[in-house]
């Protein structure tokens, strides 16, 4: 639309000059036809409401859009020549976040390590001066052992008797144990003393323990001794 402006006396207008030609300074306003509204008052507007503008070909914001652009897809036919990942707590060790053929993310779930209770002897009385071995545990589907002995004095007037009580680790080719723990020797237990012992590593197929009683052991001397086991994968 063509409007015809008459200057009034004193009338200025903006102009700058640019290799001799006058070029007049302007404001720019937003509206229909029939409405004006000045650019910098008018807030944030509607895509009908607002003037078009291009992102500079140099704009950090083209070069990020273009990442995002390779990276997502809003359907599962695409190909993307680059992808998300995730990183670990101090943004290290990053990895890709897939999918399968259905699209289902697939996530990698750490095994819960299995947990097996043993009662690997139960009450057993020593009442002489003697070494015993006990049963071998099999042992090679774990990582770590707990194991607990149960010692009580059955009967009998303590003099000099002692139990020295080893865990020992059977070697897979020749068969020869070898200690891998031992308690502390028990000395009149009275009522009765729990010792426990955490073993990780190290228990390779199997494990056994030998029991040495030494003293006098009277004839009215008994121990009881027991051992449980939590085994860890």
């Amino acid at each position: 639309m063509s409007i015809n402006v008459t200057p009034g006396s004193g009338a200025t207008v903006f102009a700058d000059n640019i290799s001799g030609e006058e070029y007049q300074g302007i404001k720019i306003v937003l509206g229909a036809d029939g409405a004006a509204d000045v650019l910098l008052d008018s807030g944030q507007q509607t895509q009908n409401n607002s003037m078009p503008v291009t992102l500079a070909s140099n704009d950090n914001a083209v070069a990020s859009l273009a990442v995002i652009d390779d990276s997502v897809y809003t359907s599962g036919s695409g190909t993307p020549s680059k992808g998300i990942l995730s990183l670990g707590t101090d943004g290290t060790n990053p990895r890709a976040i897939k999918t399968d053929t259905d699209g289902h993310s697939q996530v990698d779930v750490l095994s819960i390590p299995t947990t097996t209770n043993v009662t690997w002897f139960a009450a057993t009385n020593i009442s002489t001066s003697t070494t015993t071995s006990r049963t071998e545990l099999v042992t090679s589907s774990y990582k770590q052992g707990d194991f607990y002995l149960r010692v009580t004095k059955a009967s009998g007037t303590y003099v000099d008797e002692s139990l020295a009580i080893y865990i020992k680790s059977v070697d897979p080719i020749s068969g020869e144990p070898a200690i891998i723990h031992q308690f502390v020797s028990v000395d009149n237990p009275g009522a009765g003393i729990t010792r426990i012992a955490t073993i990780i590593g190290g228990l390779g197929n199997s494990v056994l323990a030998q029991v040495v009683s030494t003293g006098s052991w009277s004839s009215s001397m008994v121990y009881t001794i027991s051992m449980g086991v939590v085994l860890k994968g």
